[in-house]
């Protein structure tokens, strides 16, 4: 039988979600206040901390079409980072009990890496020093916060992100289908509630494996988690995004067999959620919209693997999407491999756009399009080292705990490769880090079978054969 169990229950973290999307949409100035309100609401506990960064996160990206621009949205963000790192700090020297786990102390040595590398070698010192302390701060303090949690805490903290994050896809495919501001002009990709096509395409991939993941671990069918699963992937089709659809079909693959080797069964639990009557009727829907619009969705397909030039297959697409970018950044890496040009740097330094307030630099946009060689000229060949020794301990950590957490933190590795955010405390950057932040956090009671899954560990341990 198949049950819905997303619920939207108006408690504090809702009605303050619903009032910053109010305040946003409000005014510039109402927009900056929203920034101030969910600073004070993530002082309070490590879970308001955690939810905090993911209001800011939607703060940032919002369809300025729809919500207008935010008077000194760069400054609103930055008060968020330093306030919600100062009330982690606060509460640690006030708890009697300090302990850092694994990940803490490898984020740790990264980041005093890449402040220090930012101050002996960048081209530009003061732009790699704040972007490398912000994403410190910003990484930190979610794993701080996600690790500082009680098992209830954690749990209600993972419905309302996983919530959040439903409503913000189902809203943007509501406004894509009714309000032209829902599309990326002069494309026809969907944006929806955020500022870009890719920015939701990402999201929605990190959200379908996160749903197909609970449809695989769930003792019982949720109705809402399908509907969540498709569309998500609709929307990732809608919106262009070639990257995430990829690294969706790869996620989607590798939990499968992960599930498969748990014993779950995957196959049998996936037909019978197919068998609801409630997903047949869906399922019959789309087929024939599918049928009777097949020239238009054939169309559709093509200018997606395309984006309207010549190139017909994904590989040629992906070379002429990020060719460029990755030519000219591994003519850096050629020219300097050990040092680098410095965090956050673009390829060519002297065409990024510096943005400063009384002439302290607080914004350098760069693009870079692939996250691991981007690594390498920013922080060169040490750099990677602490970086790779860094992205395997936290996959590790995931490893251990339910069979979603993995699976967001592999969509994230995937992602990047062509949507570079993981080292960015802004936009997609910032809910990158906050999932990382609840991929590495293992609860240490004992959890009921019923409602929780292995992990995802628990299957590789299965496929190794017994020394008996």
């Amino acid at each position: 039988m198949v049950r819905s169990r997303f619920s939207i229950k108006l408690d504090r973290f809702w009605q303050v979600a619903l009032l910053v999307m109010i305040l946003r949409v409000l005014s510039g100035p109402t927009g900056f206040l929203a920034y101030l309100l969910i600073t004070l609401y993530g002082v309070r506990s490590p879970r308001h901390t955690i939810e905090a960064f993911l209001l800011s996160y939607f703060l940032t990206l919002a369809n300025t079409a729809l919500f207008g621009d935010v008077a000194d949205g760069g400054t609103g963000r930055y008060i968020v980072i330093f306030g919600l790192t100062g009330a982690m700090i606060g509460r640690l020297l006030l708890s009697k009990k300090v302990r850092f786990n694994h990940a803490v102390v490898a984020t740790l040595i990264l980041s005093g890496y890449i402040v220090l590398h930012g101050i002996l070698f960048s081209v530009l010192p003061s732009i790699s020093v704040l972007k490398g302390m912000l994403w410190s701060m910003a990484m930190l303090t979610a794993l701080i916060s996600f690790s500082s949690m009680s098992e209830s805490e954690f749990r209600l903290a993972e419905r309302h992100i996983y919530s959040y994050l439903g409503f913000l896809v189902l809203l943007s495919l509501l406004i894509y289908a009714t309000i032209p501001a829902g599309t990326m002009f002069p494309y026809t990709y969907l944006r929806g509630v955020l500022a870009h096509s890719q920015a939701t395409g990402v999201l929605a991939a990190m959200l379908s494996v996160w749903a197909f993941s609970r449809i695989l671990s769930s003792p019982s069918n949720n109705i809402m988690d399908v509907v969540l699963f498709f569309g998500s992937l609709l929307t990732v089709f809608l919106s262009g995004t070639r990257t995430g659809l990829i690294s969706v079909v790869l996620c989607l693959t590798v939990l499968l067999l992960i599930s498969s080797a748990q014993g779950h069964r995957p196959t049998q639990h996936l037909l019978r959620t197919l068998r609801s009557s409630v997903v047949k009727v869906g399922l019959a829907i789309i087929a024939v919209i599918a049928v009777t619009n097949s020239g238009i969705l054939l169309t559709a397909v093509s200018n997606f693997i395309s984006k309207g030039l010549s190139d017909q297959n994904l590989i040629s697409a992906y070379a002429a999407s990020r060719g460029e970018l990755i030519a000219t950044m591994l003519a850096n890496i050629d020219a300097d491999p050990l040092v680098g040009l410095g965090f956050g740097i673009a390829s060519d330094p002297s065409s990024m756009l510096v943005q400063k307030v009384f002439g302290i630099p607080i914004s350098a946009v760069v693009e870079k399009g692939v996250t691991h060689i981007a690594v390498v000229e920013e922080l060169g060949l040490i750099g990677a080292i602490f970086v790779l020794y860094w992205v395997m301990l936290i996959s590790y950590k995931s490893l251990g705990a339910q069979l979603a957490q993995f699976g967001l933190v592999l969509s994230i590795v995937l992602l990047n490769f062509g949507e570079a955010a993981l080292f960015s405390a802004g936009g997609s950057g910032l809910l990158q880090i906050l999932l990382l932040g609840y991929a590495s956090n293992r609860i240490s009671s004992a959890w009921s079978s019923r409602t929780h899954p292995p992990s995802a560990s628990t299957s590789l341990k299965q496929l190794r054969p017994n020394p008996r």
